[in-house]
């Protein structure tokens, strides 16, 4: 529903509750950054812990990489004030690490940067870890270490209870089509060459055509973005695939 929704006309009374209760709600404010007094992070604890579990993960200690991963979690339950006081507010603690964190055997790159992701609400940094792992997930047929890292399992499928056979559901991120639809949705993106893939996911901000054409011409003319839409699809340096981690489905993706 909030895709649809125009620029600049703000946000649907129904809609505020339902997509974003954390920022909303009146009855628990327990997000640190959204309260009237609350701060803008330039770096956590659980941040640098995420940092450390995915150069121990891809160092090849899988076993300190899990550890530091729950670490991090644990972290930033705490900064937000995930309850634990209750019997019930204990078991549903500790059901989501059987779910989403249930041991090394089973941890994969998806489980990290997926984890880092929830507990970066609301950074910018998001942004830099899809990209550089190059939105991989069923959607575009990109992995690392064999995995889709943003195609997420185990997610609760809205019943009442929480046995393990709820945790059923499964989401991999969409293209958003909306974006420059005039020039997005086109015969190239459609099908299944590797224009589908990252190099038709945005990679870039457009520059301001207020100001960059008029008084920095000659340098957007270097890097090939001058009035090129395609500019914004081309991949920054750190999101090729120069360390051979990643498998792609297109043979013709790193070309």
């Amino acid at each position: 529903m909030l895709r649809y929704i125009e620029n600049n006309i703000g946000m649907p009374s129904s809609l505020k509750q339902t997509y974003y209760p954390d920022l909303y709600t009146k009855t628990a404010l327990t997000n640190p950054y959204t309260q009237n007094n609350g701060y803008i992070m330039m770096m956590s604890r659980e941040e640098l812990l995420f940092i450390r579990a995915e150069a121990e993960y891809w160092s090849g200690d899988k076993t300190a990489a899990y550890n530091t991963t729950v670490t991090a979690v644990k972290q930033n339950m705490s900064r937000l004030g995930v309850p634990t006081g209750t019997t019930t507010q204990l078991n549903i603690y500790n059901r989501f690490f059987t779910i989403k964190l249930s041991g090394e055997s089973t941890f994969t790159i998806a489980d990290l940067m997926q984890q880092k992701y929830v507990a970066m609400f609301l950074q910018p940094e998001q942004w830099t870890d899809v990209r550089r792992y190059n939105y991989s997930s069923k959607t575009n047929g990109i992995s690392y270490d064999g995995t889709y890292v943003y195609t997420v399992k185990n997610i609760h499928n809205g019943g009442r209870t929480l046995n393990t056979s709820d945790f059923s559901q499964e989401f991999s991120l969409s293209r958003p089509y909306n974006l420059y639809e005039a020039y997005w949705v086109t015969s190239e993106d459609a099908g299944t060459n590797a224009t589908l893939s990252p190099n038709a996911w945005i990679n870039r901000l457009n520059y301001d055509p207020e100001t960059e054409d008029k008084y920095n011409k000659s340098e957007l003319e270097r890097l090939g973005a001058y009035k090129n839409y395609k500019w914004l699809k081309k991949r920054m340096i750190w999101a090729y695939n120069t360390s051979g981690k990643a498998q792609a489905a297109d043979a013709d993706e790193w070309k």
